[in-house]
């Protein structure tokens, strides 16, 4: 059974999710990249705005992504920047529910090949629409994450198998993404 309402107060969430995006080379389609994201996210209490529609805001605290792109023979790796990151916010799209609701992630992040920091401060959109639950599940969120590496351009894609996970497994794997990617 799905809630009727968002949670009622702040919370921290661990998510691990499948993303892909294209991988073009002067204009032209080479792969599909899929990589392993984890997402900790800090999540402020509902509140209801002037028009009585009910949302929260959130900030993106941790996010670890990595796979390994068989075009360029290396591993990505996209991990948030060292600034201070924007807000995000889920909106109930009627005043009368939560559900459904739209979410946004906002994040700034720094893209890594192999072990190099390629690109800094890089920003990045998710939008999910219909979202009947938080966390969101079953369904794809759209992000816009683009960004470009010489010839070779990394374009919008999707966020997929949102899943939960424990605080511990999700420090694990986190840890085990940023030691690859010291090595």
């Amino acid at each position: 059974m799905m809630p009727d309402f968002f949670p009622s107060e702040a919370g921290v969430e661990y998510e691990s999710s499948e993303l892909t995006m294209g991988v073009f080379r002067d204009e032209e389609y080479v792969e599909e990249l899929e990589l392993n994201a984890l997402l900790k996210l800090e999540r402020g209490a509902p509140q209801t705005t002037l028009t009585g529609h009910r949302h929260f805001e959130f900030a993106i605290s941790e996010w670890e992504v990595q796979g390994r792109s068989e075009a360029l023979d290396g591993v990505i790796s996209l991990s948030l920047a060292n600034v201070p990151q924007p807000h995000s916010l889920c909106l109930a799209a009627q005043p009368d529910g939560d559900f459904p609701s739209v979410i946004s992630y906002n994040a700034i992040f720094d893209v890594y090949f192999n072990n190099a920091r390629v690109l800094e401060s890089q920003t990045g959109l998710g939008i999910g629409t219909g979202i009947m639950q938080i966390p969101p599940r079953g369904i794809d969120i759209a992000f816009q994450k683009a960004f470009e590496l010489g010839d070779w351009s990394f374009r919008a894609g999707a966020c997929k198998k949102m899943a939960s996970m424990t605080e511990r497994e999700f420090t694990a794997q986190a840890d085990e993404f940023r030691a690859l990617r010291e090595d």
